[in-house]
């Protein structure tokens, strides 16, 4: 049974992983089609993460990537809680910390993404959500 279960889990996060990567090379895309700059995507210090740092005009931009299949739990932005959110902050802040980056304005933003079959990306930018 045991084996059955960390089986089924483990598919679950590959699927789960796969969507998250399609999710982020389809937001890279469009980021740069809207004239962003990407400077860096899955930025890691520590335990934070960024999933993309982009910059467009003077404003340097914290994209949080959600990606989902289907809204049977919602829309792909109910996923950026607030202990995300903060996780977020505290990430920008690193970012921020480690390139002495001082821009006159620095955004968090989300890159929204429904993918259901046979349609093309819905795609939501939500921008300065803080």
């Amino acid at each position: 049974m045991w084996i059955f279960l960390k089986f089924a889990q483990n598919t679950f996060m590959n699927q789960h992983h796969a969507t998250g990567q399609e999710g982020e090379v389809i937001a890279i895309n469009w980021l740069s089609r809207q004239g962003f700059f990407i400077l860096h995507t899955n930025w890691r210090c520590y335990h934070y993460e960024l999933d993309i740092v982009a910059e467009k005009g003077e404003t340097l931009h914290f994209v949080e990537v959600k990606t989902r299949k289907s809204l049977q739990y919602g829309y792909p932005e109910e996923g950026v809680t607030r202990a995300k959110f903060r996780r977020m902050k505290a990430a920008g802040a690193a970012y921020l910390h480690r390139y002495k980056d001082n821009r006159i304005r620095v955004q968090y933003d989300i890159l929204s993404i429904l993918l259901q079959s046979e349609q093309e990306p819905q795609i939501t930018l939500i921008e300065d959500i803080g």
